[in-house]
């Protein structure tokens, strides 16, 4: 997965201003967002870090959850979901609901549908900027964890896009 904000430091970023009485304690917050890189890959699917920010936009502390949703596939208790690969906080659950009504409320989606296309595209005119997640940039298996994050077998994932 690539980190949207190092591949374009000057995009905005969605901030999230939750009030008293909220799920979430009260703060500034923004969904860090990462990416499939890989150019051949159309799984329209990303992971969302939440974290604390300040006026600024720096971050303030760790990562309060993370987030997988794939917007191709239907919203279900599967969808979006935790990601359980990454470490996640006692604030986890709430901060899932928080995503979910961003989504909802805010029209988040169409933001992420366009980062999403610009970090394709980035790759696309950039090929050789990107290298696969595995760790000794051999092809994963067919059964293997998806290099793009999704969690699906690549069988089922970018093997077939």
């Amino acid at each position: 997965m690539e980190f949207f904000n190092r591949l374009f430091p000057n995009t905005p970023i969605w901030i999230i201003n939750v009030g008293a009485g909220s799920i979430v304690p009260e703060g500034l917050y923004t969904f860090v967002e990462f990416y499939c890189g890989n150019p051949e890959c159309r799984c329209e699917a990303g992971t969302f870090d939440l974290v604390k920010i300040d006026a600024t936009g720096k971050i303030l502390g760790e990562r309060i959850a993370a987030i997988y949703y794939g917007w191709a596939e239907p919203d279900s208790d599967e969808n979006p979901r935790i990601e359980n690969s990454k470490l996640q906080s006692k604030l986890t659950m709430d901060a899932l609901e928080l995503f979910k009504k961003s989504i909802q409320e805010y029209d988040y989606i169409n933001l992420i549908k366009a980062h999403y296309q610009m970090v394709k595209d980035y790759f696309i005119k950039n090929p050789t900027h990107w290298v696969p997640g595995s760790i000794n940039n051999e092809k994963p298996g067919r059964n293997d964890p998806c290099i793009c994050g999704s969690g699906k077998k690549y069988k089922r994932c970018c093997l077939t896009k």
